[in-house]
């Protein structure tokens, strides 16, 4: 009997969030309609410009991307909940497991995932049906589609394994949400940084370009169909890999550590390094460019912007480190509260 009176906490939860899932799926119906009908619109334009400017945009440009992503992570939030602890230790203390718990997410989060691909193509069909004439000058209607298709996928479960992986190491949302905007900005610092003072020696952009073409090329004649596939297909074994981590981690959470905001010690180490080193990579390159035109005139070497880079990030970093450091000192003698 306690079995099935226990059990029933979970479907009690799920009841719970019916409502907050039904309010995403219409927002995501409205949004995507918006988005698709107006591309439908433009149809008729690229189809008199294809005939000498090959251009035909893709269904999926950026704002239903970023719907996408938007939308997977509102539909996490709700499916985890804010608190873990309180509902972990109330969840554990009936028949469930760990991975019981993690697999109820997950069943919620990709069949929302997939109610949202269910949308668009619904979408994309009625418009085809309203505009089938027109269509008919596209030959490669289909294969925009497909690409579209495949596009999100992919970035679907990058997303998805992301979400998974980071939330496998804060023990509430709020760490989540706040770790994924704090490291959505260091990989950009770092990101330009590389291409600042490195692009010169491995060349950058042609390990940039083919993403960025991945993510912003929506002329279907501008598409490089291997390039194409093989960013998919990194991207998917990415999202596939960060999802066996969050399994892997899931097994070695413990409720007494979700007091913490960070319940791994590594994870902790390489948090605090990300800290330390964000000044670093943030000012370093406007140090190096004021100091290159302002003194040099912008005849500095490559090699002595290389070398003056790197030194403002470790100066920078170090100082970071000791200010973090007597912060955390005053914390620990009551100084801060």
């Amino acid at each position: 009997m306690r079995k099935y009176l226990n059990r029933s906490i979970f479907y009690q939860g799920d009841a719970n969030i019916i409502l907050p899932l039904v309010a995403c799926y219409i927002g995501a119906f409205i949004f995507q309609s918006t988005i698709i009908n107006k591309w439908f619109g433009y149809l008729k334009y690229q189809v008199l410009y294809t005939t000498t400017e090959k251009y035909l945009s893709s269904s999926n440009d950026i704002f239903i991307l970023l719907l996408l992503v938007l939308y997977l992570s509102i539909i996490y939030m709700i499916s985890v909940g804010i608190f873990k602890r309180k509902k972990w230790s109330t969840l554990l203390s009936g028949p469930f497991s760990k991975k019981d718990i993690r697999r109820r997410e997950l069943i919620l989060v990709i069949m929302s995932t997939m109610v949202f691909f269910i949308i668009y193509y619904i979408l994309i069909i009625s418009g085809y049906i309203r505009n089938s004439e027109l269509i008919s000058y596209l030959n490669v209607f289909n294969n925009v589609i497909i690409l579209d298709f495949i596009r999100m996928f992919s970035i679907s479960i990058l997303v998805i394994g992301g979400l998974f992986f980071l939330d496998s190491l804060f023990s509430n949302l709020y760490m989540l949400i706040f770790s994924v905007v704090f490291i959505g900005i260091y990989s950009i610092t770092l990101i330009l940084n590389i291409e600042f003072l490195f692009n010169y020696y491995i060349r950058f952009n042609s390990i940039v370009k083919p993403i960025t073409n991945f993510i912003f090329n929506y002329n279907y004649y501008n598409t490089k169909i291997i390039e194409f596939f093989t960013v998919a297909i990194m991207i998917i074994l990415i999202g596939i890999i960060l999802g066996l981590i969050s399994s892997l981690l899931t097994n070695k959470i413990k409720v007494e550590n979700m007091t913490n905001g960070i319940m791994f010690k590594i994870p902790k180490k390489v948090g605090l390094f990300m800290i330390y080193t964000f000044n670093g990579l943030l000012l370093s390159p406007f140090i190096v460019e004021t100091i290159n035109v302002n003194l040099f005139y912008s005849s500095m070497d490559r090699n002595v912007i290389l070398i003056i880079g790197i030194i403002c990030i470790i100066v920078l970093s170090v100082i970071s480190y000791f200010i973090v450091r007597k912060i955390k000192g005053k914390r620990k003698s009551g100084l801060i509260t």
